[in-house]
């Protein structure tokens, strides 16, 4: 799905909706467990008792998609996306949060790092401690192999999913919003300028991290169901322990599946400096007259943040036909993009206004749309490096935020 000539491009990709549903064609694993209660099953949860029984369905998370699946018996079993962060999170009869996943000192299991061949993960037998959920057979170290460096990263990411998980039920209907197809999804949008591309044997300019400014949106994007009769009629407030007072919207689009509302706050933008961060908190997301409660964890950029670093390569008659995308810190240390980037998109502008796109994000994304090799991307139509004006290579993290770079002839 396209939405196309609507919005300025480069900084901004094809506004294509997110599923439930797996994607198509992504390699899953199974991952299984069994609750057991024990002396220490027992956390403060919303002011009562709870214990791990007391669960009666997981989230499982891709990204900022998840996917629901029952508890029965006791046990449950679930596909996973691999290639990607996984977080499993717990939920009573009433869909409040009682506890997730937490496995080698992680709140997430980094399936990126999965070994080959695997196809089953079984957790085995699972208790409570606090809000943690323990396994009995922990797949990191076994299944899924990182560094202790990985590790500290995977760390300071892990609240980000208990507040996703917050978000089952926005309208507070007591009905989790998936299963009536009113869930929303709220992410950030991250932009940045690279510089100037490389062409054949000549690199990408290096990136001065000196003078990195990143531009900050909040994204929130709903059922088609949801829309309101005007893009005018959507407004984002908050946070809740101190609301900003300079929240606009940014962007507004829809199409037959769904509807995207983009905020900023407009100080920074007036002094130059692209948009300013938003706090963690609790928001109140508005249509017309409907009102949704949206936890939003502000994870730092910097801290997924790479620069994808495009080289251009032509043929005799000087028309692109490939690019090469290596992937650096803003140090300018090249780092492997597996450990930051799940899925990828490069988006050309034609100096005639007209643009060209290869892959594409927040679709479920059809095998045909995917873009399998991050790092080298041939051209399906080839065109003359005279004709571009340019580029952005744009990205997913593992946590559904979106990081757009644009590069320039100079």
């Amino acid at each position: 799905m396209k939405i196309s000539g609507l919005l300025p491009l480069l900084v901004l990709i094809i506004f294509g909706c997110s599923k439930e549903e797996n994607n198509p064609g992504a390699e899953t694993i199974l991952i299984k467990g069994k609750l057991t209660s024990s002396a220490k099953g027992f956390a403060e949860s919303k002011g009562t008792l709870v214990d791990i029984l007391d669960s009666k369905k997981v989230m499982i998370f891709y990204g900022n998609r998840y996917d629901l699946a029952e508890i029965t018996d006791g046990t449950f079993s679930a596909d996973a996306e691999v290639g990607g962060a996984t977080a499993l999170v717990f939920l009573d009869g009433s869909n409040r949060f009682i506890g997730n996943l937490f496995a080698g000192g992680l709140n997430i299991l980094p399936l990126n790092k999965l070994e080959d061949g695997r196809i089953e993960i079984d957790l085995q037998n699972l208790t409570l401690e606090g809000t943690r959920v323990i396994p009995s057979h922990d797949p990191i170290g076994d299944e899924i192999n990182i560094s202790e460096e990985e590790a500290v990263r995977y760390r300071e990411i892990g609240a980000y999913y208990e507040s996703l998980a917050k978000n089952i039920d926005a309208d507070n209907d007591g009905v989790p919003d998936i299963l009536n197809k009113k869930d929303l999804r709220i992410t950030s949008h991250f932009s940045v300028t690279g510089g100037k591309w490389g062409i054949n044997n000549t690199a990408p300019m290096q990136f001065d991290a000196l003078n990195l400014i990143i531009n900050y949106q909040v994204r929130i994007e709903g059922n088609i169901s949801l829309a309101p009769t005007s893009g005018l009629q959507v407004k984002f407030e908050g946070p809740s322990d101190g609301p900003y007072t300079d929240i606009s919207q940014n962007r507004y689009v829809a199409d037959k599946d769904c509807f995207i509302a983009f905020f900023r706050r407009e100080s920074q933008q007036q002094q130059g400096n692209g948009g300013l961060p938003f706090r963690k908190g609790t928001y109140t997301f508005s249509i017309e007259n409907q009102s949704f409660t949206l936890n939003y964890s502000n994870i730092d950029a910097k801290y997924y943040l790479v620069i994808a670093s495009p080289t251009l390569h032509t043929d005799n008659e000087g028309k692109i036909t490939s690019v090469t995308v290596e992937y650096k810190l803003p140090n300018n240390s090249i780092v492997d993009p597996e450990d930051f980037v799940t899925i990828l998109q490069l988006q050309f502008q034609k100096k005639d206004g007209s643009r060209l796109e290869m892959g594409a994000l927040y679709e479920a994304v059809e095998t045909n749309r995917r873009i399998k090799d991050i790092k080298n991307i041939t051209l399906d139509t080839p065109f003359p490096l005279s004709d571009l004006s340019g580029l952005s290579v744009n990205y997913n993290d593992f946590l559904g935020n979106e990081y757009d770079v644009t590069w320039r002839d100079n």
